[in-house]
């Protein structure tokens, strides 16, 4: 706020009263605080609110990758990507995309991570159950309308994952196993992974015509990791904006 601020009212009548509760409100509302990455700065000219926030920490930034291998169960392995324009020949541009030399870990949505739906992940405890009446499903509720009656009903959903991007999933809804149904499921649009030349004094290059691109932003608290050095594991912090990617029934 520029300018100064009149001094708080003085007195004890029910006028100075007022004026020293209307102060103290309209003060306290313009007043402004620092916070995460916000600095405040007051001068003789007014106050300056500044981003102290480097670049690319900010989690609403999005940024671009190129898919390197998908076939994690919970996280995608990328490079850096970013594309320009080399317009020295006005008449001709040139498409420049540029690669990064390390692998970046993105974390998939959280529909298409292995871990949270695999039957062998839920079962680990009992994997006897599997299979059987008693095993553990990912359930979820299924609205229907068959006129003039709208239900939800609740399905009981089994997934055996044979890779990150096949699965099988059985319906376990009705008591009886015998009524059982499953379905053969991948995820569309299907991944298509970069593969990469390194030239040791030349810049990273794909021979892939259209690779997978990921979009991603930074998230903390995902609770996913990858492995490491030496046995260790490290946190996946930055996390894949979906590009509508869904598992859908497939003949085979």
């Amino acid at each position: 706020m520029n300018g100064s601020i009149p001094r708080r009212p003085e007195g004890f009548s029910n006028a100075a009263r007022f004026f020293q509760w209307l102060w103290d409100r309209t003060v306290r509302d313009l007043q402004l605080f620092a916070g995460p990455g916000i600095r405040i700065s007051k001068t003789t000219r007014g106050t300056v609110i500044e981003s102290t926030a480097e670049s690319g920490e900010s989690g609403t930034t999005v940024d671009q990758y190129i898919l390197k291998d998908a076939t994690a169960g919970d996280y995608f392995v990328c490079r850096s990507l970013s594309v320009s324009f080399d317009t020295t020949d006005p008449e001709d541009p040139i498409i420049v995309r540029t690669i990064g030399a390390a692998d970046i870990y993105i974390a998939k949505p959280f529909h298409l991570r292995q871990s949270s739906f695999d039957r062998d992940v839920l079962n680990e405890e009992t994997p006897g159950n599997i299979g059987t009446t008693d095993e553990i499903t990912y359930d979820i509720s299924v609205e229907s309308w068959d006129d003039p009656t709208f239900s939800t009903a609740t399905k009981k959903l089994s997934f055996e994952y044979k890779s990150a991007t096949f699965r099988i999933a059985t319906d376990e809804t009705e008591v009886d196993p015998d009524d059982w149904t499953t379905q053969n499921q991948t995820i569309i649009p299907r991944f298509v992974p970069a593969v990469l030349a390194e030239p040791e004094d030349g810049p990273v290059t794909t021979d892939t015509i259209t690779p997978t691109i990921i979009y991603a932003v930074k998230c903390s608290g995902l609770g996913i990791t990858r492995p490491g050095e030496d046995d260790s594991t490290i946190d996946v912090t930055l996390l894949a904006l979906s590009d509508g990617w869904a598992w859908a029934k497939t003949s085979s």
